[in-house]
This record gives C-alpha cells, structure tokens and sequence, in this order.
C-alpha cells in the first residue's frame, strides 16, 4: 500500500489501524493484493453514472 498521499485503487481496502496492509475482509492470500470480496468492493465504488 503506498503511504505519499496519493489515491490508489485498493486505498480505501486499507486497514485503518495499518494502512500498509489491506483489511482483513479485503486481503488476498498473497498480501498486498485485494480477494474477490476486495475487487467486489472496488467495482461497488465506481459511480457508472459518472462514466
């Protein structure tokens, strides 16, 4: 997870208490990148109405 601010997909994914690493719901098996509840959560947070 990046810590300069600057906005990332999975930011929002970030636990609150360790930005560093995803929360727990959200974390994938490898680390740093997001499970399918965590690409879920992403594809929720883009406003198709704005596209």
């Amino acid at each position: 997870m990046r810590t300069k601010p600057s906005w990332t997909s999975t930011a929002f994914l970030a636990d609150p208490l360790n930005p560093e690493q995803l929360l727990p719901a959200y974390a994938g098996k490898d680390g740093p990148h997001p499970n399918d509840a965590g690409y879920r959560a992403m594809a929720d947070a883009v406003n198709l109405d704005a596209l």
